[in-house]
């Protein structure tokens, strides 16, 4: 199996040097296993959303900077068990302004 896939690979013009890095770590034996669903476990994460701006590009080495202080106290600590995730949302352009999601219907 594992030589028909590098078969497959070399087709497509990859080289045989790449191939065979990328493979060396793959276990083919065990393909049930890795198709099986596992039961994810769930952690509470806290995104923290905001908007982007290039002036706070190191949002997130701040936040994980000072964290300390929420973990420093135990309600806080409670609250956040787990170091949050930086989603930055796109701003509002001026299209979005002025171009309408809806068409009224002409009657």
């Amino acid at each position: 199996m594992k030589r028909d896939f590098q078969s497959r690979l070399l087709d497509r013009g990859y080289r045989l040097e790449f191939i065979e890095s990328i493979t060396t770590d793959v276990d083919f034996s065990s393909r049930k296993a890795a198709l099986q669903t596992k039961p994810k476990t769930s952690k509470n994460l806290l995104p923290f959303v905001t908007t982007y701006n290039p002036a706070t590009s190191n949002l997130k080495k701040i936040l994980m900077k000072h964290w300390h202080l929420i973990t420093d106290n135990p309600k806080l600590a409670t609250m956040f068990p787990n170091t949050p995730i930086v989603a930055y949302k796109k701003e509002k352009s001026l299209k979005d302004f002025l171009i309408r999601a809806k068409i009224p219907s002409i009657e």
